[in-house]
């Protein structure tokens, strides 16, 4: 489904498929970032894997993504930033994203979009192992 309007909401079908223990309360793609990261991390504990979120960054480098998201039995590890849909990568942020990246790591930056289009869902499903 392509998303173009700020306001468009996902309907009841679409709403449907997602498990109701891991559905956030805001299907807008104006969804606080908050909301994405609960979303985002209860998905990720549904499907088996940890998760890692610094509460209070001020202490921690400069740009480290929202969420490390790690499933042995699967042998990956995510690195996550998250966005709402206006929200902007600063420039640590992004040298920490293309670190990680070059670094071969999988890394990911999502928004409202992502979590509305099942990318996000099909990201942390990943291959079958």
């Amino acid at each position: 489904m392509r998303i173009t309007a700020p306001d468009q909401v996902l309907d009841r079908t679409q709403i449907a498929r997602i498990p109701e223990t891991v559905r956030p309360h805001d299907h807008r793609l104006d969804m606080p970032e908050r909301d994405l990261q609960a979303a985002v991390i209860d998905l990720a504990a549904h499907l088996g894997y940890m998760h890692y979120h610094t509460h209070d960054a001020r202490r921690s480098p400069y740009g480290f993504p929202d969420l490390v998201l790690v499933n042995p039995p699967r042998r990956r590890t995510l690195f996550v930033e998250l966005k709402s849909m206006k929200g902007h990568v600063t420039q640590a942020q992004a040298e920490w994203l293309t670190g990680l990246a070059s670094a071969g790591n999988h890394v990911h930056l999502w928004t409202p979009a992502d979590w509305i289009s099942g990318a996000v869902e099909r990201e942390l499903r990943g291959p079958r192992i």
